[in-house]
This record gives structure tokens, sequence and C-alpha cells, in this order.
């Protein structure tokens, strides 16, 4: 008679329902964690960086006037 493998011998219910609630609880303290690390806004971080370089805006030219023929 040939040995039983492992994954026949352990009970696989009691493993998930250790395991599923472990899995929770470490990924809702690693959200409540970086939560609170980092409270800033994309407002406050975008107010937070200082503008060193102005844009110069190109001059407007106006459009060309269509050149239009008289017959006398």
């Amino acid at each position: 008679m040939y040995p039983r493998p492992w994954w026949k011998i352990v009970d696989w219910r009691i493993v998930l329902a250790v395991a599923v609630p472990a899995w929770l609880l470490v990924g809702g303290v690693l959200t409540m964690t970086l939560s609170k690390r980092d409270k800033t806004t994309v407002s406050d971080k975008i107010e937070s960086f200082p503008i060193t370089k102005t844009v110069q805006l190109p001059e407007i030219i106006p459009a060309p006037r269509p050149v239009v023929e008289v017959a006398a």
C-alpha cells in the first residue's frame, strides 16, 4: 500500500479558516498604517512645488488675408 500524499493528510478547511482571517488582518493593519503616514492631498503636493521657470508665449501673428482680384 502506498503512503498518502501530504495534500490529502492536511485538512484544508482548518488551514483556510486560519489563513484567510490572518491575511485580512495583515491587510487591514497595512492599509491603516499607510493611510496614517500620508495625509497630504494632491493639491498640497502641487502647491509645494515652486515654479522656477516662466513660459514665454509666442507673439500672435494675424492670419494672412486672402487676395481677391476684381475684374475691371
